[in-house]
């Protein structure tokens, strides 16, 4: 077994209620691969007993611009597949003998997908139709036995009986994103994409962005499968987004949510979006006091939360990203809006009402993680919605989970000419938390820094205020919100103690900016709104 161990030291020291409480842990990434899985990605996954089942999904890699060849229909998965991860085992079974609308809709990809109890909820997704002689959106549920059919493929059993589905517009969706909160699904942005991907656009398709979140119950008896209590909440800028990580989430005093991070594409640009959106049962709010630079698109993602601090981790694992660390100053972020394949390794921290984006020192050990998924060691270290509790961890070495499939790429930029050369990953990552007692002084440093930008609206001039409980060299500068540095206000500068300094705004257009703050790769921002009418 070839195993390449990568070392990630996460230190985190927190300050709630002038009282400091410290949760370290370090992760780190056991590589290995399964006999017989040659990679997957854009799939659907369930767990029941420690096996995994696999729906769907796509086994080329990034697909072509034009027609014939953006998605043929050779490339879908048409198998279900069963993987014993820890025994490193796998069991296949065709699908095809399934009714042609069940079978059509599970070997979609990219849809919609979440596991309740022993049932697997899979919603939409995009793939070919028989019937059409087309690629659709599709607009299905299909409903599956999880227990049942991981059964039946290991023993060579009927999967037949263990399929249920419902037809119905809502669920035609893409590249959107399904979680269940309390007893409600949240069916989250994604857009509907009918017809054959073309990249230079002409008559071969249509598209058209959700801008919403959809919120409904599935009422599933076993035999009778339907939705009820439907509500939609609808935002045309906002929630104009696609192909990026929906996070479980616990926020400030314990309150349970889900975050929509980054994501694609920003009305009327071809770029990413940098904010994130926070949605609980209550609604929705828009951070546009964050800026996320790193991981844009759909990758491995990992929720930690640590109880002590009341503090919320998010690591990303790879993917593709507008930014990355320049590899001659790490300190330095490296823009590319083709928004190539990275291997940056990040993480964004939320607490005292302040978000943190890192890059971590290391990286992934190639161009990889992009649609690849993280799959949770059930156990009690996770709570009921996959978020990993500090907690619940002593101070061993614990295998958390595994990264899955995802798409592999030999260079950043394959784009419009040899994307064949990118291929399904058929590499499995252990990840392991190893929870220490060393703390980091920058994250000390952060968490008392008390940033604050006024007057907000501002007119031609803006105060900036800040502490420092010592010496520390820290860069400020102002970006606009495509994330393009507009003004450096200081550069590697020593500073401590309480600090005011002034941005002079009075030939800056009027809009939405960032003030950030930079110590080594920590970057804190505050949002500024200008208005020199």
């Amino acid at each position: 077994m070839k195993q390449i161990f990568l070392l990630l030291i996460l230190s985190f020291l927190f300050v709630k209620q002038s009282q400091a409480q410290a949760t370290d842990f370090e992760v780190s990434l056991e590589e290995f691969t399964i006999s017989g899985f040659d990679g997957i990605h854009s799939a659907a996954f369930a767990e029941h007993q420690g096996k995994w089942l696999i729906v769907g999904g796509r086994l080329n890699g990034l697909h072509a611009y034009l027609p014939p060849s953006a998605f043929p229909p050779y490339t879908q998965n048409l198998n279900l597949i069963v993987l014993d991860i820890a025994n490193s085992q796998i069991w296949t079974a065709d699908a095809s003998v399934l009714p042609t609308n069940i079978r059509e809709h599970i070997s979609s990809s990219n849809a919609q997908y979440a596991q309740a109890g022993d049932y697997l909820y899979v919603v939409g997704g995009y793939g070919y139709t028989d019937s059409l002689a087309d690629f659709i959106t599709f607009p299905q549920m299909t409903a599956i036995d999880v227990p049942a059919v991981i059964d039946a493929v290991q023993n060579h059993g009927s999967i037949l009986p263990y399929f249920r589905q419902i037809t119905d517009q809502v669920f035609a969706v893409t590249g959107g994103n399904l979680q269940k909160m309390g007893n409600d699904f949240y069916l989250v942005m994604g857009h509907r994409f009918d017809g054959r991907y073309n990249h230079n656009s002409g008559a071969t398709y249509t598209q058209s962005y959700t801008h919403q979140i959809r919120r409904f119950r599935i009422d599933d008896n076993g035999t009778n499968l339907s939705i009820s209590n439907y509500s939609v909440q609808e935002d045309t800028t906002n929630l104009h987004r696609r192909d990026y990580n929906l996070v479980p989430q616990i926020f400030a005093g314990g309150v349970e949510g889900i975050t929509a991070f980054s994501g694609v594409f920003q009305k009327g640009k071809d770029l990413p979006f940098l904010n994130s959106v926070d949605i609980t049962p209550n609604g929705f709010v828009i951070n546009n006091s964050f800026q996320q630079n790193l991981n844009q698109y759909h990758t491995a993602h990992l929720p930690v939360y640590d109880s002590l601090s009341d503090a919320m981790h998010t690591l990303f694992f790879g993917g593709m990203s507008r930014f990355r660390p320049d590899s001659l100053n790490p300190n330095l972020l490296k823009e590319d809006t083709l928004i190539p394949f990275v291997k940056t390794i990040s993480q964004v921290t939320r607490y005292n009402n302040a978000v943190i984006e890192k890059h971590l020192p290391i990286m992934m050990p190639a161009y990889l993680g992009s649609n690849a998924e993280f799959l949770p060691l059930k156990s009690s270290y996770f709570t009921e919605t996959d978020i990993l509790r500090l907690d619940k961890l002593d101070t061993t070495k614990t295998l958390v989970g595994y990264i899955l499939g995802g798409i592999e790429s030999p260079y950043p930029n394959i784009f419009r000419g040899n994307e064949s050369e990118s291929f399904p990953s058929a590499r499995i990552f252990k990840v392991y938390v190893h929870k220490s007692a060393t703390t980091d002084v920058k994250n000390a440093i952060f968490s008392q820094l008390n940033l604050h930008c006024f007057p907000n609206p501002a007119y031609k001039k803006v105060n900036i205020a800040f502490q420092l409980p010592q010496k520390v060299k820290i860069s400020i500068f102002i970006t606009n919100t495509d994330g393009q540095v507009i003004e450096k206000l200081a550069e590697n500068r020593l500073f401590n103690g309480k600090n005011q300094m002034v941005w002079e705004a009075k030939n800056v257009p009027s809009g939405i900016y960032f003030c950030n703050f930079q110590i080594g790769n920590y970057v804190q921002s505050a949002k500024i709104v200008l208005d020199n009418h």
